[in-house]
């Protein structure tokens, strides 16, 4: 187990693996057999993880990196070109290739979830264990009803600016804002225990974490492929958890499609918690994860 000091001076110190065009910036903790920690966004560095990644760190070695063009995986270009989720599922392959590792375990939360499906199912030889917490969908027509859910948990008020903010006449005339703004109005969705909502809405909104060009277009890349993994699993061997919150604003729909999918996946809900479960129910979380890994 990694002391205090040692995990201190982890937050610091990076390393880089190459990946075709940038080197992609990673952090160690802890020691064992080692888990690759994915974290949601898209456009977010791995920082607001660095907490995640000092509890799974534990019990196990734990590699937190920063996707591409987020944190410390500068580019130079933003692009339609620099930024798919294709490249980033092969910034993923050369990370491991980098550290040795001829099989790794996964644990994708929220995006990260649909970030590890995609690498698992172009690398399924490669994945030992697959974990998918508060995940987004198996394709993109969930994630469109996870849209609907969201309105459906707002009051009147929240709706209100919320419809706003996501009007094509703000997204237009000010992109940035309208993102912050909507990540603001439901920033309480996303837990259910209510005393957390100021450090998500400091996590969520704060564009030294969070940068909304790369969001957009690693969305745009998955809308230009047909992001659709729902019959991609047929032939998956790697253990597979999914964990999510009874109360995620995503819908049960998400967790239920994909545990459908993968054959063999085990699916825990945790009741009273929502799309972090680790604030929500950490003991419920981690036991899991440890039991599961074990």
């Amino acid at each position: 187990m990694a002391s205090k000091k040692e995990l201190d001076v982890n937050l610091k110190n990076y390393n880089y693996a190459q990946s075709n065009d940038l080197k992609i910036a990673y952090r160690i903790f802890g020691e064992g057999e080692p888990l690759i920690v994915i974290n949601g966004g898209p456009g977010r560095s791995s920082d607001t993880f660095v907490d995640l990644a000092k509890i799974l760190s534990e019990k196990r070695k734990v590699i937190l990196f920063d996707q591409r063009g987020t944190g410390k995986s500068k580019l130079e270009l933003l692009n339609n070109k620099t930024i798919t989720l294709n490249l980033m599922v092969e910034d993923l392959e050369s990370l491991r290739k980098h550290m040795g590792l001829n099989k790794i375990s996964i644990l994708g939360h929220s995006f990260g979830g649909m970030y590890a499906m995609a690498y698992a199912t172009k690398y399924p030889d490669k994945v030992r264990h697959l974990i998918l917490s508060a995940s987004g969908s198996i394709d993109l027509k969930q994630m469109n009803q996870a849209t609907i859910n969201i309105k459906s948990k707002l009051n009147k008020e929240e709706l209100k600016e919320y419809l706003f903010w996501t009007s094509e006449e703000q997204r237009n005339k000010n992109p940035i804002k309208a993102k912050l703004e909507v990540l603001r109005i439901t920033a309480h969705l996303y837990v259910f225990q209510q005393k957390f909502v100021p450090e998500i809405k400091k996590s969520l909104s704060n564009l030294e974490y969070y940068d909304p060009q790369i969001n957009q277009l690693v969305w745009e890349s998955m809308s230009k492929a047909k992001f659709d993994l729902t019959n991609s699993f047929k032939n998956f061997k790697a253990s597979t958890l999914i964990i999510d919150g009874e109360e995620d604003f995503l819908g049960k729909e998400i967790p239920n499609e994909i545990h459908k999918s993968i054959p063999g996946s085990q699916l825990e809900i945790l009741k009273e918690c929502s799309h972090y479960p680790w604030l929500d129910k950490p003991k419920e979380y981690f036991a899991l994860i440890n039991t599961f890994l074990r």
